[in-house]
């Protein structure tokens, strides 16, 4: 059985980085592209901008419990997984983590760091998504996002680290839980050596 690693963490953990940086060595694989791909959308917010968010989430979840199955299948060459950030909530998680026993990398965050990521990525999406759709913005519903008057607004900052303390909670816990190994996402980005370090821990384990 080929090995695989998980790079698991938080939305803007970095994890499609270092997909990119370790991407000669294994199949990568990113399942919310590969979400997308299945529902024939170029990008998984295209599902909630099209669908809404109620619909978004049954399809998302849906297709995150067909790529563990896919993840489940046999393969010769080793597998690099940027995951979703609750793909370990999804139904079939636990069957395939004891099956292919992956190497799991924990890209932790803190809240301070996931609410400066967030709101980078919203300054990105602003300029690449329609904003006048009535679904701009779903996708961090109750994150950094809130529904008013059948539009999706940024609320405050305040609310934002509170909202994001409450996820992180639960999906933390998770990861935590399956780690092999954890690395500190912001200090990978600041530290080269550090980041070596990790990739050649990566590349080892998928050997």
């Amino acid at each position: 059985m080929a090995p695989i690693v998980i790079l698991a963490g938080f939305s803007t953990a970095g994890k499609s980085r270092f997909l990119e940086t370790c991407g000669s060595f294994a199949k990568c694989i990113d399942t919310d592209s590969e979400i997308a791909a299945r529902s024939g959308f170029g990008h998984i917010y295209d599902i909630s901008m099209t669908n809404g968010r109620e619909k978004a989430l049954e399809i998302i979840s849906k297709s995150e419990e067909q790529v563990l199955e896919l993840l489940s299948e046999p393969v010769d060459k080793p597998r690099l997984v940027a995951a979703g950030p609750f793909l370990m909530t999804r139904a079939g998680w636990d069957a395939f983590f004891n099956a292919q026993k992956p190497y799991v990398v924990h890209l932790y965050m803190n809240e301070e760091a996931v609410y400066n990521g967030l709101m980078k990525r919203r300054e990105q999406q602003k300029a690449e998504l329609d904003q006048d759709n009535p679904n701009f913005g779903s996708w961090d519903k109750d994150v950094t996002t809130a529904l008013e008057d059948g539009r999706y607004v940024e609320v405050s900052k305040e609310k934002a680290f509170e909202n994001i303390r409450g996820h992180l909670s639960r999906a933390t816990g998770l990861y935590d839980k399956y780690q092999s190994c954890r690395y500190d996402a912001m200090e990978l980005r600041r530290n080269h050596s550090l980041k070596q370090e990790l990739i050649d821990l990566i590349r080892s384990k998928l050997a």
